[in-house]
């Protein structure tokens, strides 16, 4: 009899060991959902710059990346095509992208403003000439699925 009632003792110690625990991880994620729940509030009351869109996921920009961006062609090189290449580029967000390629400035013009290439991540420029001696710029701007863009510059030189 006497052991009997040591089994009880020892199952009645066990369930109150698990109970305890029990009551134990409750506690502490209502402490963790309280502490989370307060740092939010928190944010929002005293921050001075939360608007929608800190809660809403804003769409990142393309990389623009251009091999070679500064060129440099002498008259030894007549007829050669100076070769801007912006196939480097990439979405972050695995989208496809486009690129504009625009003749931004030249010898004759410095305020040119001259789309040369559409959709398209190359560009071949026109064969090196005598006329054609001077400071080339061209703008790559790459355009996200997103319609998200950004921009990168391109230099070629002809020099004599």
């Amino acid at each position: 009899m006497r052991d009997l009632q040591h089994n009880e003792v020892d199952d009645i110690k066990k369930k109150g060991k698990k109970i305890s625990n029990t009551i134990f991880f409750v506690f502490l994620i209502i402490i963790s959902l309280a502490v989370l729940s307060a740092a939010w509030i928190f944010t929002i009351l005293f921050s001075d710059s939360l608007d929608y869109k800190s809660f809403t996921p804003q769409p990142s920009e393309p990389s623009v990346t251009i091999s070679k961006p500064h060129q440099v062609f002498t008259m030894n090189q007549l007829g050669q095509r100076p070769f801007l290449n912006g196939k480097s580029s990439f979405d972050p967000d695995g989208g496809d992208i486009t690129g504009t390629w625009t003749l931004i400035s030249s010898p004759t013009n410095p305020d040119e403003n001259t789309v040369v290439a559409k959709k398209s991540l190359e560009y071949s420029a026109p064969p090196i000439s005598a006329e054609r001696i001077g400071r080339w710029v061209y703008q790559l701007e790459v355009t996200d699925d997103e319609e998200t863009t950004n921009k990168a510059i391109a230099t070629v030189m002809i020099t004599k």
